[in-house]
């Protein structure tokens, strides 16, 4: 056999071996993966066998007791306790035991008198609030228009606030575009204001002298005031203090020379 012969042969081998690998791996990761979900899969079953063998057991214990519960919720009431009844009605509710005695009826005028307790501790001022509570009530006592007037009262007031928390919200997006545009024309380092700089520069007989001394401005309504005051050399080559006032735009812009000395 040639030399060209059994390189071919080699090759061809090593082919086989490596399409064999590749399906005895994605083989073995199919495998993983469906026993990675098959375990996965008993554990969530573990899981809800032993929560329901566990809410058996509460049932359970609960139907032993439902006497001591309903005398409890009835003390309860009498106490004007209603938010402890309202919880003991949920035990009811939990464990499906609502059609003993008047649970149901009691479940709710207790619901009732608990949210009417609530919302008489309320303050106006707390809209939320209100407007949830009225919005229980008118579910208890859906003809009762008292409880529609409250919900249209604090419904009117809530969408209010809302919309002046909108109009809050795009102000501040306003005022903070408006403090960047201003940050920007200013140097951080030395306050310089980079439009007047360039400005200055272009007009000055030996740019390369200018010297930044200090700079203020003031913000008005539309506009900003900016003075600038500098050193430079003057056509007879001696270095000289001036100063300059200019009417710039909220981007930056010169807008006028107010005064130059």
């Amino acid at each position: 056999m040639s030399i060209k012969s059994k390189i071919n042969s080699i090759q061809k081998y090593n082919n086989v071996v490596i399409i064999f690998l590749i399906v005895i791996g994605g083989l073995s990761w199919a495998l993983y993966v469906d026993t990675k979900d098959s375990v996965k899969e008993f554990k969530t079953q573990l899981a809800e066998k032993a929560e329901n063998k566990q809410f058996n057991k509460e049932k359970l214990a609960f139907e032993q007791s439902i006497a001591v519960y309903y005398d409890q919720l009835l003390q309860k009431n009498h106490e004007k306790l209603y938010d402890d009844a309202v919880l003991i009605v949920g035990s009811f509710e939990k464990y499906e035991q609502l059609d003993y005695k008047d649970i149901r009826s009691l479940q709710k005028a207790l619901k009732l008198k608990s949210n009417l307790k609530k919302v008489k501790k309320l303050p106006s001022s707390n809209i939320t609030g209100n407007l949830t509570l009225y919005k229980e009530l008118h579910k208890l006592e859906p003809k009762e228009q008292y409880y529609k007037d409250k919900i249209a009262y604090y419904q009117a007031k809530h969408d209010k606030f809302q919309r002046e928390k909108e109009l809050q919200k795009q102000s501040e997006i306003v005022l903070n575009k408006r403090r960047n545009n201003i940050k920007r024309q200013f140097s951080g380092w030395d306050g310089t204001h980079y439009s007047t700089e360039r400005m200055l520069k272009n007009d000055m007989h030996d740019p390369d002298s200018y010297e930044h001394v200090e700079t203020t401005w003031w913000e008005k309504s539309d506009h900003l005031i900016v003075r600038t005051t500098y050193r430079g050399k003057n056509a007879f080559g001696a270095k000289v203090k001036s100063s300059i006032t200019v009417k710039v735009s909220i981007g930056g812009k010169i807008l006028k020379i107010i005064n130059q000395s």
